[in-house]
């Protein structure tokens, strides 16, 4: 089960205000994805103040980006792809991500913080020569997925410009792109777009570009869906 061995080594480093907050923050973020995923342990052996690492079932590249999502939802993060695996012949998924607000890529200054929160994943395949070095490839339910979270975040991840600044989830594309084809136009489908999370009373939600998009956003995807629809 997850420790609290991250937070005593914090305690011991300089600068342990910082340090103590930003250790809470990677272990109320591995608590709340054990919730998620029952058969989830923190190998204590290997976690830092810095980073946590954690031991999961996931099976496939499927669950692996599920992982990710719900990581991303618990952490307030968007993660972008940093480098993924060249070896399929050695795992079977393996991926990093970095925050969005990280240098890279960046070309306007507001969206690089020079953040260093970083997400990776890697799913071993189970032989007799990964079984020998890896205790948890023998559970009788194989902790095959490593998971490294690292959350030392440079900027505040709820403030509403952050949250403004998010890229619009795949699903709430499709969402508007529905409106679109129903016939609403871009300011008709951000009225009952935000309606939903009114009637809801989801107030973080509309502070949320990820799902609740801002008009210049909207605009854009009505742009795209009108050239791949409309153009003769």
């Amino acid at each position: 089960m997850l420790s609290l061995h991250s937070i005593k080594l914090s305690k011991s480093r300089k600068g342990t205000v910082i340090d103590y907050v930003r250790t809470l923050s990677i272990l109320d973020h591995g608590i709340m994805l054990k919730e998620l995923y029952p058969h989830c342990i923190e190998d204590t052996n290997k976690s830092t103040p810095e980073e946590i690492v954690l031991r999961v079932n996931l099976k496939n590249a499927e669950e692996a980006k599920k992982f990710k999502k719900h990581s991303s939802v618990v952490s307030n993060t968007e993660w972008i792809v940093y480098n993924y695996n060249r070896y399929p012949q050695k795992y079977v998924f393996s991926k990093t991500w970095l925050c969005h607000h990280s240098k890279r890529h960046k070309r306007l200054p507001k969206r690089n913080a020079d953040c260093k929160a970083k997400l990776s994943i890697l799913i071993k395949k189970i032989t007799k020569a990964t079984k020998k070095t890896d205790k948890y490839l023998k559970f009788d339910v194989p902790l095959v997925g490593k998971v490294k979270i690292s959350l030392f975040h440079t900027h505040n991840t709820t403030s509403a410009e952050t949250l403004r600044m998010r890229r619009v989830d795949d699903e709430v594309c499709q969402q508007f792109y529905q409106y679109f084809s129903s016939g609403m136009s871009p300011i008709e489908a951000i009225r009952f777009h935000e309606n939903k999370f009114v009637l809801e009373d989801d107030i973080m939600g509309l502070d949320k570009a990820s799902i609740n998009p801002t008009h210049n956003q909207v605009y854009y995807l009505h742009s795209f869906w009108k050239n791949a629809n409309l153009s003769s």
